[in-house]
């Protein structure tokens, strides 16, 4: 039996001082169709508010998360919220 494959496209993007007028134009564009946006405590609460109501938005906490499990972390969440 096969699993079914899922097509999509990752944006890893970094979200500078926090403020969302220094983002890029490709930045809001990409954050205002997300689907899925796992974050960490970095992203200012005016960053998150250009994200559709319809997005699956998940905090990873990365502050104060091992560089060791960050990563398992990170995939964790992102099957939680994208099986």
């Amino acid at each position: 039996m096969q699993t079914p494959t899922m097509k999509g496209r990752v944006y890893l993007m970094g979200a500078g001082p926090g403020d969302p007028d220094l983002l890029t134009n490709q930045a809001v564009r990409v954050l205002r169709t997300a689907e899925v946006v796992l974050h960490d405590d970095s992203v200012s609460p005016e960053i998150l508010e250009l994200l559709p109501a319809s997005a699956q938005v998940r905090n990873v906490h990365k502050l104060g998360v091992e560089a060791a499990h960050l990563t398992e972390k990170i995939n964790f969440f992102a099957d939680f919220c994208c099986p």
